[in-house]
């Protein structure tokens, strides 16, 4: 196999996104100083010629094996849908069969990862331009998940906008088709407004897009009015506050907020959200104040960052929590939430505080803990057959060791591993391994039980 592009000698610039099979059409027109249309075309049948013969086992497998292996080759979404030299691109250059797999499968052609750049060494914009357009006729029309990746050293000049722009406006044009958006902003500097202006058109014209990304883009007050005219829209994924922004809250199943440095009024999200599926919000500290009570009967995953989020919050098929640890209203909430099968807990929590929750976790499966002081209360749960029955997965790290016999420790884990309950646990204890007990450790280790100390 030849990539083209090695062939081409440099003086004839940079070769175009197709395959050997398309030689001849490729070949330049004009003959050069060193090279000639048809020089070159005889050199490389030359070079091609003695592998033409030579057995090559892939070539016996049929077409939709290679699809699926090379959706997992272009399984990467860092990839630059304008680098013709990477992904579906380079093996749309193979041969023929390949050539055909490709172009024939708009599944390799819908990610559109557009790099927005003012950095120096670039490709030219008219190459760029005309690669990304390709790769939308080459998408055949089906759904796109469009990314924007905004890398600037500094701030664009006003020289440097119009071939940025256009590329941008290119991938808006489309943006009927748009499935999923997503926005990166390398660095701290802030989007031009000429983004904005670009993006304001997309109002009333994204009929399917489902889910957005802000990533780590800032001032994103300005695409308020486009987002509420989205009526697919499902899901949203920010570094940035959002709450009380004009958004489509009623119609979101997802939310995700990955910012811990801001203040968040998790009872408003609630409220305006009502059905949530999947809420994920890192803000450590919540708006002060009383939470309305609220019922979220869709939500099956919730992750919080700030205890209070749990304040007035009745999730009754609640199934995946991570929460801070608190006694205030982790208990409450648990009362409400019987179906919950993950928790992860981030204390610091005694044995004690946790025994008094165990109780309400009927239906656990796994169980992560940071933080726990590891006492004869903790060892206690772990020993009883009717505490958390159903517990297959434990991995604790312990800020504090206070039981009085590590054997207790192991008779319980191991009791729980004879009855077939718990397959997998691993438990970091500070303090130092006792010798008499290092044979069966080893012998737990062998049944996925790990019991380290540091």
């Amino acid at each position: 196999m030849m990539h083209v592009v090695h062939a081409f000698p440099p003086s004839l610039g940079p070769c175009p996104v197709y395959c050997t099979s398309d030689l001849e059409d490729e070949c330049p027109a004009e003959p050069t100083s060193k090279y000639s249309r048809q020089m070159l075309f005889h050199e490389l049948q030359r070079t091609t010629a003695p592998l033409q013969d030579l057995p090559c086992p892939i070539r016996e497998l049929p077409t939709e094996i290679l699809t699926v292996i090379f959706k997992y080759a272009c399984r990467d979404t860092s990839v630059h849908s304008l680098d013709s030299r990477v992904g579906a691109w380079i093996l749309a250059k193979i041969c023929r069969q390949w050539r055909n797999i490709m172009l024939n499968c708009s599944d390799f052609w819908n990610e559109v990862n557009v790099l927005i750049t003012n950095r120096v060494g670039h490709w030219s914009e008219t190459h760029d331009a005309t690669v990304l357009r390709e790769c939308l006729r080459r998408s055949a029309g089906q759904p796109l998940d469009v990314r924007f990746l905004f890398s600037y050293r500094r701030q664009p000049r006003a020289e440097e906008i119009p071939a940025m722009q256009h590329l941008l406006d290119i991938v808006v044009a489309d943006s009927r088709r748009w499935r999923s958006l997503r926005m990166d902003l390398n660095g701290r500097l802030r989007l031009s407004d000429w983004v904005f202006k670009s993006l304001a058109s997309i109002r009333d014209n994204i009929p399917l897009l489902e889910r957005i990304d802000f990533g780590t883009c800032r001032d994103l007050a300005n695409l308020d009015a486009a987002l509420l005219a989205a009526p697919s829209l499902k899901a949203i994924d920010t570094a940035v506050p959002l709450t009380r922004s004009r958004l489509p809250w009623a119609q979101l199943t997802h939310y995700v907020d990955a910012n811990p440095d801001v203040v968040v009024d998790y009872s408003w999200i609630y409220q305006n959200a009502p059905n949530l599926i999947q809420c994920e919000i890192d803000a450590a500290t919540a708006q002060p104040g009383a939470s309305c009570p609220v019922t979220l009967e869709d939500l099956r995953h919730l992750e919080v960052g700030a205890s209070k989020a749990l304040e007035g919050l009745k999730a009754p098929f609640l199934e995946s929590l991570s929460t801070p640890y608190t006694d205030i209203y982790l208990p409450v909430f648990l009362s409400h939430a019987s179906c919950i099968r993950h928790l992860t807990l981030r204390g610091p929590l005694s044995g004690q505080q946790f025994s008094h929750i165990a109780p309400r976790l009927a239906n656990l499966r796994t169980l992560t803990v940071r933080d726990l002081d590891i006492d004869d209360y903790f060892i206690e749960e772990l020993s009883r057959p009717d505490s958390m029955p159903t517990l297959k997965s434990l991995d604790v790290e312990c800020a504090e060791t206070l039981y009085s016999s590590t054997s207790d420790l192991l008779d319980a884990l191991e009791a729980r591993s004879n009855r077939g309950t718990l397959r997998m646990a691993v438990i970091a204890l500070c303090d130092d391994a006792p010798a008499e007990e290092k044979s069966r450790l080893a012998s737990l280790r062998k049944r996925d039980i790990c019991v380290e100390y540091f």
